[in-house]
This record gives structure tokens, C-alpha cells and sequence, in this order.
């Protein structure tokens, strides 16, 4: 009772404001970052690339622009992508990864992974002149030992 707002008066007077709606909130938190747009009209963001978009007409339309071009990508709060270029908001859409095997024009999987070479068991290598016993009598010599 005795900190509260007693009249009209004291409200309009009030330190407290109301809370932006949602939308403002989903703007104000957001993070932004500057970006280059690369030779292929995409962006890359977090390991991903992805490509601007236009709403028009009900649809999403690929908008194209030059290498090079700056570009800011914001995301939001809600944690949706957007980006700001030549001060137009564009919609980011992620674009497919590429495989490396084509099921239309690849007529086999690519081949596995090479398995490194290993000697065979009676491979000059192998054999007890290189054991560890031989190899340290001949490493851990002084050097009087060595020259006489």
C-alpha cells in the first residue's frame, strides 16, 4: 500500500512501459552478422549455405545478385533466417547438400576408401636386425665406443 500507484495521475507517470508485442521482441532479440554473397548467389552461415528469396505474389521467387555483394543475416529470435540486402529484406532458404554420387548419370557407387598398405611378414623391415634389443645395443653407444 504505501509504494503503490494511487491515482490516474501516478500511472501516466510510471516508469514502466508496456512490453512490445511479439513481433517487435522477435526483432530485437536477433543477431545479426555481415555476409558476402559468392559466385553462386548463395550465403554460407553456420556450415550451411543458403539463398535469398522474395515473397511475391504468394510465392517465393530466387532473387539474384552479383558476387560480392554485402550482405547482413539475421537471425531472429524465433530462430528463423533472414538477411538484409540493398536494404531489402529477403527470406533465406537452405540449399540442398550436394552428394557425390549421382543415382541418374553414375552408373556405380564411387569406390570405397583405400585401406593403407601394410608390409607382408617376411618384409626386410620385419626381420631382427631392426628388433628393439639390436637397435638399442647400437643407438645407446657413447661416442668413445663409436670411434674405436
Amino acid at each position: 500500500d504505501q509504494f503503490s500507484l494511487k491515482d490516474e495521475r501516478d500511472l501516466q507517470t510510471s516508469t514502466f512501459i508496456q512490453s512490445p508485442a511479439e513481433a517487435e521482441i522477435n526483432a530485437i532479440l536477433a543477431v545479426v552478422t555481415q555476409r558476402v554473397i559468392d559466385n553462386v548467389n548463395s550465403i554460407k552461415y553456420n556450415n550451411n549455405f543458403y539463398q535469398p528469396y522474395v515473397a511475391l505474389q504468394g510465392s517465393l521467387q530466387l532473387k539474384l545478385y552479383n558476387k560480392g555483394t554485402k550482405a547482413f543475416v539475421i537471425k531472429a529470435f524465433d530462430g528463423s533466417l533472414l538477411a538484409s540486402i540493398k536494404d531489402e529484406i529477403h527470406i533465406l532458404m537452405e540449399v540442398e547438400k550436394r552428394s557425390p554420387y549421382s543415382k541418374e548419370f553414375d552408373s556405380s557407387p564411387p569406390p570405397k576408401k583405400r585401406i593403407p598398405h601394410k608390409p607382408a611378414p617376411n618384409h626386410p623391415w620385419r626381420s631382427q636386425f631392426f628388433s628393439p634389443k639390436i637397435l638399442e645395443s647400437h643407438i645407446a653407444k657413447d661416442k668413445k665406443e663409436c670411434q674405436e
